[in-house]
């Protein structure tokens, strides 16, 4: 209706800026409600850890406490793989069941996690990080595996589960983004819309 009322055509400079400004609310609109239903579906197929979103930070700083007593556990009283006052004074989990291996192994896991398990999990992008990707980081615990006793191997499984926890809250923090960013341009365009049909409409009664 708005294209006929002009007569196809751009007219003046607020014409035209009007006309902009309905193609990409427009357009922003459709991709917002695109969004709004595939999105949804995504994060339900792809997040099973999901959580409220509020809550993402906390639930990633309790799986680095859990990480830390886990190998703290598998490690014995040599050392704690961090220096994290929460977790030395947090609770043992149930996972973390002291299973003391020997000084080589000990260095093994230590090493792993400080260089590889405990920067994945304190970035909140760990962008070009083993452990960010899915099929790398299966690769890797695999290979672990193979450096480490048997009777530590569930200690690596507990290890790998916190970070496919961590990746999927990272992925719904994305999802996140993308499914509620599209309002931070649609909404602004929409009020400058309405506003300048509100200027033309008066500009065009008065003139």
């Amino acid at each position: 209706m708005i294209f006929f009322h002009a007569g196809f055509r751009f007219g003046g400079p607020l014409t035209a800026v009007l006309m902009i400004l309905l193609i990409v609310v427009v357009a922003s609109g459709i991709f917002g409600a695109v969004l709004q239903h595939y999105l949804p579906r995504t994060m339900m197929e792809q997040v099973t850890f999901e959580t409220v979103f509020e809550q993402i930070d906390r639930v990633r700083g309790l799986l680095r406490e859990e990480a830390d007593q886990i190998v703290a556990a598998a490690c014995g009283a040599r050392e704690r793989p961090t220096q994290s006052a929460k977790a030395e004074s947090a609770p043992a989990v149930a996972s973390a069941a002291t299973i003391v291996v020997g000084e080589d192994e000990a260095a093994i896991l230590t090493r792993f996690y400080q260089n590889e398990m405990t920067p994945f999990l304190q970035e909140s992008r760990p962008r070009g990080l083993r452990l960010a990707d899915a099929g790398k980081a299966q690769e890797f615990f695999e290979e672990l595996r193979t450096l480490l006793p048997p009777a530590v191997h569930g200690t690596v499984n507990d290890l790998e589960e916190i970070c496919e926890e961590a990746r999927q809250l990272l992925r719904q923090v994305h999802l996140h983004h993308w499914l509620h960013g599209w309002l931070i341009v649609h909404v602004p365009l929409s009020f400058a819309l309405l506003f300048l049909g509100v200027v033309h409409a008066v500009m065009a009664l008065r003139y």
